[in-house]
């Protein structure tokens, strides 16, 4: 389990350096389209896209490739902080500071900004509400029980959360595993006088915490959850705790 672990860890690493590979190779790409004459921005394009499959493949293949000091030594030699960014950057990027944006730079992608989507063509129809997917059991729920798995929930979350994730290591073992406080968390729940109030108890934490009413409030700033920071490790805990009855709060829409 500890080498899944760590190809897990390695995977949630490269996810970040996709991302930023993929940012930069659209900068460069941004320079090349204003100054074809540079031929080094129309090379780094493929260096960052080669950069950006190794990281997608690193799950299954080891390369002798710095991939995080090849795209700092890229990102140095493009000297962004003296050409600034495209346009478009600052649509793309809700709240970048305009002041370095570089109207200069001219690119395809600066088209966006004059694009104006036609009212028409956008469709009313605004997804399945999350309540078709679950079957909500109120009256089964104790409340008191409710709160003490929260509690330990949350306690557990900002334990895992709440730590300097900045300072710590990629290759380090604690930097994307699940705390070895997690079975004990598991273990202090089931130890709760649950019986057999299993269907109320998950029912009410998947009402709350994926609701449409309770988006509803989180939207308007009204609704302050920490479980809402990680829905995947709830449904993690539920699942240890007790797979089938956590499959029976899905709706019979999805098993019919």
């Amino acid at each position: 389990m500890k080498t899944f672990a760590r190809v897990d860890n390695n995977f949630s690493g490269s996810r970040r350096t996709i991302g930023e590979s993929s940012n930069l190779a659209q900068i460069a790409l941004s320079y090349h389209q204003s100054w074809p004459e540079i031929q080094k921005y129309d090379d780094y394009c493929s260096i960052l896209a080669v950069l950006a499959q190794i990281a997608i493949d690193s799950l299954k293949k080891a390369y002798s490739v710095d991939i995080a000091g090849e795209i700092a030594r890229i990102k140095e030699d493009m000297h962004i902080d003296k050409h600034g960014y495209p346009a478009f950057w600052a649509l793309i990027r809700p709240g970048f500071n305009k002041d370095k944006i570089n109207h200069d730079i001219k690119c395809p992608m600066n088209c966006l900004l004059e694009f104006k989507p036609d009212k028409k063509l956008r469709t009313s129809f605004r997804g399945t509400p999350i309540d078709y997917f679950l079957d909500i059991y109120p009256d089964k729920a104790d409340m008191t029980l409710c709160k003490s798995v929260e509690e330990l929930i949350n306690k557990y979350n900002i334990k895992l959360y709440g730590r300097n994730i900045e300072s710590t290591k990629y290759d380090s073992t604690d930097y994307y595993y699940l705390l070895d406080g997690f079975d004990e968390l598991i273990n202090d729940i089931k130890k709760l006088n649950i019986g057999d109030k299993y269907i109320g108890l998950f029912s009410w934490f998947l009402n709350k915490v994926f609701s449409r009413d309770v988006e509803k409030e989180i939207d308007s700033n009204k609704f302050q959850n920490q479980l809402q920071t990680n829905r995947s490790l709830l449904l993690k805990v539920l699942y240890d705790v007790n797979k089938d009855v956590l499959l029976k709060c899905f709706s019979r829409n999805l098993r019919s």
